[in-house]
């Protein structure tokens, strides 16, 4: 029989965090079947240890050990081995709410045209903390009104806490050689590739424990330009298969652009990284030009102080 949810795990060197994190896997109250799927990312530490003792005691776990090639090339072997109809990614340092399966399930499988399920976030201290229900009632929107959001920085574009469609995956897969904003740019190419409903569950169901050193919290280093990256092919592709989106797209180039200056800016790194400076800037003006001041109001200021 087909297999209801694979929840694809990469793991690179969290040998302190993976147990917990699989334990709220493996105690999902959930009715249907289930595969996990555990990615070690050549971890040096004993991560890849710990994963096979797991695996030794839940059958619905597997394996898998690669190079050390980054979390989108560890998301994309989980992927190819797949049997799931759905797909949940869930970062090796966190925790699913024990009923996170099934209100995803439940919700995505009522709705006729879903094409994707959303759970909310919420930054724990411990693995061990407790995610109370919140009782919220699920919201409804067009696909494209979602893409939409993610362009103004209005929806998270995190893939995990997001049930997907295994089938309308299909051949999609996770941008490689690029370490921030390869959610954001998975995400808008499902939504762009699918129309359909998504459904918001409004309701924390993934504990996100943020370790020091974290990607996201880092001063300006060179892994910065990836968000340009994106956000550049992000535009281009808006322009081809989501014209009506094209301004957007552009708001959200120039906000990616103004947010890596800023990083620079705030980083102290405003002489010593002169020339990627300078191109930012001039690039981000370039595409606002086609802006309303409106639209650009409280964003710009501190690049031109």
């Amino acid at each position: 029989m087909p297999t209801d949810v694979t929840i694809i795990v990469p793991v690179y060197n969290l040998e302190p965090y993976i147990r917990a994190s699989i334990a709220s896997i493996t105690a999902q109250q959930f009715e249907g079947t289930m595969e996990i799927i555990i990615v070690d990312d050549g971890s040096a530490d004993k991560s890849l240890s710990a994963a096979r003792e797991l695996q030794a005691l839940d059958g619905r776990i597997r394996v898998i050990s690669q190079r050390n090639s980054g979390v989108s090339v560890a998301r994309n072997a989980g992927l190819e081995q797949a049997t799931g109809r759905y797909i949940l990614f869930v970062d090796g340092d966190d925790i699913l709410r024990p009923n996170a399966v099934r209100a995803l399930v439940d919700c995505i499988s009522q709705s006729k045209d879903a094409i994707l399920a959303c759970g909310d976030f919420v930054r724990i201290r411990s693995l061990a903390q407790e995610l109370p229900p919140a009782g919220s009632t699920p919201t409804y929107s067009d696909s494209d009104a979602v893409l939409k959001g993610i362009l103004l920085g209005e929806y998270g574009v995190s893939a995990c806490a997001k049930l997907f469609d295994r089938e309308k995956i299909g051949a999609l897969r996770f941008c490689t050689g690029k370490r921030i904003n390869e959610d954001k740019y998975f995400l808008g190419q499902y939504l762009m590739l699918n129309r359909g409903t998504v459904v918001d569950l409004n309701d924390a169901i993934y504990g996100y424990y943020i370790r020091s050193g974290s990607v996201t919290n880092s001063p300006y280093s060179e892994k910065a330009l990836d968000m340009i990256f994106f956000s550049e092919r992000i535009q281009s592709e808006v322009a081809q298969i989501k014209p009506e989106l094209i301004e957007a797209a552009k708001y959200n180039n120039v906000t990616t652009h103004l947010a890596v200056l800023k990083k620079i800016i705030r980083s102290n790194m405003r002489k010593r990284e002169a020339d990627v400076y300078l191109k930012t800037r001039k690039r981000m003006l370039a595409v606002a030009k086609d802006l309303s001041p409106r639209q650009l109001r409280g964003h710009i200021g501190e690049v031109f102080v």
